[in-house]
């Protein structure tokens, strides 16, 4: 709690650099596309039922909001692998395609507000 008092002090815990990637990664990743990810850097965990529903052929089908989609912010997407489906003009916010083990690169991306899964039935 932060109190008026100016001589009060609050004490924030430093977080460890894996623990700001962690929370990073949280922030920007639905918790779906974030086991994907663990799964990945982890051979012994197993898929979750959710991956069957938006991971077809290694490709993840996504949704990604982005803070700007410039045409510079279009192509770093497709270099990374991004395959465009869906690019509705009204929000900034792209669907698509991208190799599943491309998905944790996206959080380097400072452009990239939020990563989603696309679902389908």
């Amino acid at each position: 709690m932060i109190l008026a008092d100016s001589s009060e002090s609050v004490v924030m815990r430093n977080l460890s650099p894996e623990e700001n990637k962690r929370a990073e990664l949280q922030s920007k990743f639905n918790p779906s596309v974030l086991a994907v990810i663990d799964r990945l850097k982890d051979k012994k965990l197993g898929a979750t039922p959710d991956e069957p529903r938006f991971i077809h052929n290694g490709k993840a089908e996504i949704q990604i909001w982005l803070t700007d989609k410039s045409d510079e912010t279009m192509a770093k997407l497709k270099e990374l692998g991004f395959e465009l489906v869906l690019d509705p003009k009204t929000a900034k916010m792209v669907i698509g395609r991208l190799p599943v083990e491309k998905l944790a690169a996206l959080a380097e991306l400072k452009f990239v507000r939020y990563v989603s899964p696309q679902m389908s039935s």
